[in-house]
């Protein structure tokens, strides 16, 4: 990423700019639609501005509190998201960890199903933060769009024994997996660059 070009935006941005800056410097795969979701920290006075800078962009999102003054900002589309919760082996795999949450049906409300996964999911992330990294919900990878394999893996290792580290830990088809890491960083490279050149979120969302 040209670095110094962000430091210098970021000294003479506004609030608003310098969030979606941090925005898309997290979540630009997401933005440009080639992942399912994106997961990162902002304060509670950024937290206000999110809805404001979301709206027009077809991106849902969630917060879950982490400290006082903290949350992760879990941005998604609830369509593509509820698509791959509801296959199969993902279905099946979160049953297991137990979020009983009934299949969505033909023209159903994706959001409404997404509601009552995250319901579940915050009520843990919010243990883990009160009680220790020994109740982190690591299912969350898979409400990330991470392959079952992968999550599965680090469940069962503890995150040791990858193979490789990107976006998240890779337990099989490395190869497959390097090349999305860099189609990633490349979307990034071109999502910070259209904000460097004075776009806005709400114009380069896909």
């Amino acid at each position: 990423m040209p670095v110094n070009e962000i430091i210098q935006f970021r000294k003479h941005a506004n609030e608003d700019r310098n969030l979606e800056m941090e925005v898309v410097i997290h979540c630009a795969p997401l933005i440009k639609g080639i992942k399912l979701a994106n997961l990162m920290t902002i304060s509670d006075r950024e937290q206000e501005r999110i809805p404001f800078l979301l709206e027009g962009t077809g991106i849902s999102y969630f917060f879950f509190p982490i400290s006082k003054s903290k949350r992760f900002l879990y941005l998604y589309r609830a369509k593509w998201v509820c698509g791959y919760l509801n296959s199969m082996q993902i279905s099946d795999f979160l049953k297991e960890h137990g979020y009983q949450i009934p299949s969505l049906m033909a023209g159903g409300d994706p959001e409404e199903q997404m509601k009552s996964y995250l319901r579940i999911l915050s009520q843990r992330v919010i243990m883990y933060h009160n009680r220790g990294k020994d109740s982190f919900p690591h299912e969350i990878g898979v409400f990330l769009g991470y392959p079952l394999s992968d999550v599965k893996g680090f469940l069962e290792d503890d995150g040791d024994g990858c193979i490789c580290t990107g976006y998240w830990k890779v337990y099989g088809f490395e190869e497959s997996k390097k090349n999305l890491f860099r189609r990633y960083n490349e979307t990034r490279e071109i999502a910070v660059r259209e904000i460097l050149d004075g776009r806005t979120l709400k114009e380069i969302a896909v």
